[in-house]
């Protein structure tokens, strides 16, 4: 008899959102984005999990509600992840080992004081929302279908 799995459900729902959805720069979503979402239960129940930051795919990084400083010469948090993004893509036009923490200090500041340009924009891009609502209307449907096997075959006995 056919039955209805929740948790294979939801990893279609994730591979569906990794394979349609598109970046802010219209690119596929980054597979190290992908590695973080995990699709936790089994055939009765599940849940997807997704890093907290998850939403700003979909409509950037607004600024920061208070400011951190943390002082000549050194990166916060947020600073480090930025000299590393543009470490990677060898995006510094300083050589000295100073002037890369101040590229990356500024950068962070300016995101952090006006949001990315993602967020700037305005602009709302439908990575995961429509295929979330199709693919539960479609989880709907597979379980009523489901329900109505075993209580036709039921009603046979």
């Amino acid at each position: 008899m056919d039955t209805f799995n929740v948790k294979d459900s939801l990893d279609k729902i994730v591979d569906r959102i990794f394979k349609e959805g598109k970046s802010f720069y219209n690119e596929p979503l980054s597979p190290s984005i992908r590695r973080l979402v995990h699709v936790e239960g089994d055939a009765t129940k599940g849940k997807i999990l997704v890093p907290y930051w998850f939403s700003v795919v979909q409509y950037g990084r607004g600024p920061a509600k208070r400011g951190s400083k943390a002082g000549p010469g050194k990166l916060t948090d947020f600073g480090k992840a930025i000299y590393a993004w543009m470490d990677k893509r060898n995006m510094f036009t300083s050589k000295t080992a100073k002037g890369k923490i101040n590229e990356a200090k500024g950068l962070a500041w300016y995101i952090n004081k006006h949001g990315t340009k993602h967020y700037r924009n305005g602009k709302y891009i439908d990575i995961y929302d429509t295929i979330i609502k199709e693919s539960v209307a479609m989880m709907i449907k597979d379980i009523r279908q489901t329900a109505l096997k075993i209580t036709s075959n039921l009603v046979k006995l």
